[in-house]
């Protein structure tokens, strides 16, 4: 028989791996200090940081320096105080829950860190990562649509600026 660890296993390994992630990097004072070189560089998944209860808006600003691609990725976040919201939900570091869901639907101020990252002069990429329980042909759909209007929004707001 196989030793298989059980799904609330893997989600909290996974969970404490993001912490320890998140914690090394948002400590870190400079990019060069862990391999010193230039070709070092982060990819920024822009909600991955509630999963261990940080504020997304705050650690990707910290680390925009690192920047070369970005995932665009939304999620519902619930208060740990409150009942177990049920099915999709999984809990955080901190005993809060959150679920993956379409683009601009959740609670990460998704459009707040694209603004952000535009300011930082990141002039890449950017792709939508969905991992909710909502069917994914529609889930990208809407999340394309949304993120092509904030895209967009940026753009205007970036010539009103000039």
């Amino acid at each position: 028989m196989q030793n298989r660890k059980s799904p609330l296993v893997l989600t909290r390994l996974l969970l404490y791996y993001l912490f320890i992630v998140s914690k090394m990097l948002l400590d870190l004072p400079s990019k060069q200090i862990l391999v010193n070189h230039e070709n070092f560089s982060w990819l920024c998944d822009i909600g991955n940081f509630g999963a261990v209860d940080e504020d997304c808006s705050a650690a990707v600003s910290r680390l925009l320096p690192s920047l070369c691609f970005v995932h665009a990725k939304d999620c519902f976040m619930r208060s740990g105080s409150l009942y177990h919201p049920g099915r999709g939900f999984v809990a955080t570091r901190g005993g809060n829950f959150r679920r993956a869901t379409i683009l601009g639907h959740g609670d990460v101020p998704v459009y707040q860190i694209l603004r952000a990252i535009a300011a930082s002069g990141y002039d890449g990429y950017v792709s939508i990562e969905h991992e909710g329980i909502e069917d994914n042909l529609l889930a990208l759909e809407i999340g394309s649509e949304n993120l092509k209007r904030m895209l967009s929004d940026l753009d205007r707001e970036a010539q009103i600026g000039k």
